[in-house]
């Protein structure tokens, strides 16, 4: 009887720890399109082709990767003003900087983030390229009449399709380029624009004793205060928040388990034990069901809960601030 206990006990520790985790790696899709911002400017007249240059998110949500991410360009080919062509700098995207300096392989282009270029998943966030533009072989190029700079692509007869950045955004398609106002192109740190992957991503889960994208900042036993950089919450077309379990309970050092068999975690908190069936709406409390204001959803292998999950657990409720990627739990 002793060992049948043994092995039954082995069997089930063997079972847990072969299941999936919530957090074992983030996916981001082809077509997924990052808001970035330049860090080094680019110049038609001085840059050569090979040269680098760096971007990065700073926004609270960039599309599955961590805020903070910086990216690896490089200048793929350049048309200096001539004539009546207007300069132009073609470049790729070669690399991801993670926050914590890990590196990753990518392979993206430049895109605009127009309406007309790229749509916004209501659930998620994210922004992915419309299925007309994927194609579009997209560079910097002079527009002139004071616009500057556009996203686009120059085809025969020096007609312009793209957006225009800065004070002129819009989209142009069908433009004529003037043949006495082409200048080269000059691309200023701090403009904003796109990059889309071309292949998808896969940013792997933090690894290390007691790492996790969730830190937890100093907190009176009245709450705690949760920086969160790797995944971040969102807001359903519904309003309601939506929180990344794992980090918030790694943040706030609460233990849970997970049945694989049954797709349920719980939780022992101060206030009961806590079950929950993921994907659906209801959370028990000690066996008592209470509804949640949305279901539970799994994106990109990352569990997120209704923000009233944490009311139930703990008594508290969890306000988002995006200005410090904190969850304030009070």
């Amino acid at each position: 009887m002793m060992r049948s206990s043994i092995t039954i006990f082995v069997v089930s520790l063997l079972a847990l720890l072969a299941a999936p985790s919530f957090a074992q790696e983030t996916v981001i899709p082809q077509y997924t399109v990052i808001p970035v911002v330049l860090d080094n400017g680019l110049n038609s007249a001085v840059s050569k082709v090979g040269d680098t240059f760096y971007s990065h998110c700073t926004g609270p949500n960039c599309s599955g990767f961590p805020a903070g991410t910086k990216f690896l360009g490089r200048v793929t080919s350049v048309v200096r003003a001539s004539g009546k062509t207007p300069g132009q700098i073609d470049v790729r995207f070669v690399q991801a900087i993670l926050p914590d300096g890990k590196t990753i392989a990518i392979n993206g282009m430049l895109s605009s983030l127009a309406s007309n270029a790229v749509t916004t998943d209501p659930q998620t966030g994210r922004l992915t390229a419309r299925s007309e533009r994927r194609n579009d072989r997209n560079r910097f190029i002079y527009y002139g009449a004071g616009a500057g700079v556009l996203i686009g692509v120059l085809t025969r007869g020096n007609i312009l399709k793209g957006a225009l950045l800065g004070a002129a955004a819009g989209w142009l398609a069908g433009a004529l380029i003037r043949t006495t106002d082409a200048r080269d192109v000059d691309v200023s740190p701090g403009t904003e624009f796109g990059i889309m992957l071309t292949q998808s991503v896969k940013i792997p889960a933090p690894t290390g004793e007691g790492a996790g994208p969730g830190t937890v900042e100093p907190h009176s036993p009245e709450g705690w205060d949760v920086v969160l950089t790797a995944r971040l919450p969102f807001r359903t077309a519904a309003g309601t928040l939506m929180i990344p379990f794992r980090d918030v309970m790694n943040g706030i050092d609460q233990t849970f388990d997970y049945a694989s068999n049954t797709k349920t975690v719980s939780l022992n908190t101060e206030r009961g034990i806590i079950t929950h069936k993921v994907g659906s709406r209801v959370v028990y409390d000690d066996g008592e069901a209470i509804s949640l204001s949305a279901p539970s959803r799994i994106i990109g292998g990352i569990l997120y809960v209704p923000s009233d999950f944490i009311t139930i657990a703990f008594g508290k409720t969890a306000t988002w601030n995006p200005s410090t990627h904190t969850l304030m739990i009070r």
